[in-house]
């Protein structure tokens, strides 16, 4: 069946909807847009989609992508235009495109890499945090110690780190890129980042944006990732 990948923006007034709530919006708009979706077959049938990584509540994006199947063929600019017109403010559709035939359903199973846009403000020193960045950078190990749900998980976090530099700084604020790992073998989401610079405080106000998703390094056994990944900008 042919598919069609949209390219959607999340937005601030969707920005506190679960990674649940926003498949559950995506999924009543393209009801809305009455685009010929295939389903599953069984007893409970489902829509034929696939999405990328979550996105941290909070945060927001440009690159949140969504593999539809269709029943029957459908220009992608008429999917495009269609889903739009159905989507709730805040979510927009940035693109459309027909899928590489890869000889079997999207899964982004192999997006391995995010890029963010992180703006902070607070009592950010420029001169401490520009070296705090190069130890980071150059550290060989970083432990961090991640809590959830009253456990306390100890790690590695450098190898997950690919890219932390900063790209604006003023007294009381910076702008940062970073590029981080996902997926197997571990994730690391921005806010650990912030922590690991100091910037993770009450005290601190910050705004993250991710930017894309990359497929970095070499597919384990799967040609989806690998060939999707030609589709978004590629930075080094």
């Amino acid at each position: 069946m042919p598919q069609v990948i949209c390219r959607l923006a999340k937005g601030q007034p969707v920005k506190y909807i679960s990674h649940l709530d926003w498949m559950r919006t995506i999924e009543r708009a393209l009801r809305r847009a009455r685009l010929p979706v295939a389903y599953s077959a069984g007893y409970s049938p489902h829509p034929r989609l696939a999405y990328t990584p979550p996105l941290s509540v909070g945060n927001t994006s440009e690159a949140e992508l969504v593999a539809v199947e269709l029943a029957s063929p459908l220009d992608p600019d008429t999917v495009k235009e269609r889903l739009a017109a159905a989507l709730p403010p805040g979510i927009g559709v940035l693109a459309a495109w027909p899928a590489p035939r890869l000889g079997g359903k999207v899964t982004f199973g192999d997006f391995d890499t995010a890029e963010y846009r992180v703006q902070v403000r607070g009592p950010v020193d420029p001169e401490a945090l520009s070296r705090r960045l190069v130890e980071l950078m150059q550290a060989d190990h970083v432990t961090y110690r991640r809590e959830r749900e009253g456990r306390v998980k100890e790690f590695d976090a450098r190898p997950l780190l690919v890219q932390a530099e900063l790209t604006e700084q003023a007294p009381g604020e910076a702008a940062l890129r970073l590029k981080l790992r996902l997926g197997v073998p571990g994730t690391l989401r921005p806010e650990e980042v912030l922590d690991l610079l100091g910037l993770g405080g009450p005290e601190f106000h910050s705004h993250i944006h991710r930017l894309a998703l990359y497929a970095d390094q070499p597919a384990q056994g799967r040609a989806s990732g690998r060939q999707l990944s030609r589709l978004l900008p590629r930075r080094r």
